[in-house]
């Protein structure tokens, strides 16, 4: 029910502001069978444009068996999902100096991106465009460690048929970061149509003037820059608007 109420009033809002706003559903995820009607209700009837995740379920990781439906859905519609980091399991060590939010978010964003590339996920479900928030945590620095690790262990191997690299395709990273070297890496690795503009609002470590000037510092070509501003997000998001 929460679901269904949080889904009717962000629908509602982009019906008032068509122009402005693409709204993402949520879906209850704890019940996967629900997860999936609810998320045809709020695509197919409400209009809306994604899915909107946390990185765990209760601790429980994305690529589980159970959620394995919802992507399923989600790759039928063509959907981009949104991956908001949660609280890691394990935090304990990270309650001091804010780490939760400093690293322990980028771990859960880098952990939910290589479980859904070496789970098979996006192997099985290639129309998915998967976005990872804040730069997608460590995952363009590691994929290198990732591939070689591929390569040479076999668990590594066991539910996909090519190395993680290959499913950057499906990802895209919001620049999140006010790092230009961290910035150029991610350009490098996933090239500048996979980056979008993010602002991290509400919280305070993001500011969406400072990362837009953070992506203005890599001096892009114009196109380029354009598209990481804007332009990338709205072809990504070009679905229909929300029904009445």
């Amino acid at each position: 029910r929460l679901a269904r109420t949080v889904n009717d009033s962000l629908a509602g809002l982009c019906r008032r502001y068509p122009d402005r706003f693409r709204g993402f559903a949520s879906v209850p995820m704890g019940y996967p069978d629900k997860a999936v009607d609810e998320l045809r209700r709020a695509i197919n009837t409400l209009g809306l444009h994604g899915l909107a995740l946390g990185d765990n379920v209760r601790g429980k990781t994305l690529d589980a068996p159970e959620f394995r439906p919802v992507f399923r859905e989600a790759d039928k519609l063509g959907l981009p999902v949104f991956l908001h980091p949660m609280t890691p399991p394990g935090a304990e060590t990270l309650l001091d100096y804010d780490l939760v939010s400093l690293v322990g978010f980028m771990f859960d964003n880098t952990q939910a991106a290589a479980r859904l590339a070496f789970g098979g996920v996006l192997e099985e479900c290639p129309n998915l465009k998967i976005i990872v928030p804040h730069l997608g945590g460590a995952f363009p620095y590691l994929i290198g460690r990732l591939d070689y690790a591929y390569q040479i262990r076999l668990v590594c191997r066991q539910h996909i048929s090519k190395p993680p690299s290959y499913y950057l395709k499906s990802m895209y990273v919001d620049a999140v970061s006010f790092h230009p070297p961290a910035l150029r890496c991610a350009y490098d690795t996933l090239g500048p149509g996979h980056m979008l503009l993010g602002s991290d609002h509400p919280f305070p470590l993001g500011g969406m003037e400072r990362i837009a000037d953070s992506i203005k510092a890599l001096g892009l070509a114009k196109e380029e820059e354009e598209g990481i501003l804007g332009k990338n997000a709205a072809a990504l998001l070009k679905r229909g608007r929300p029904s009445a």
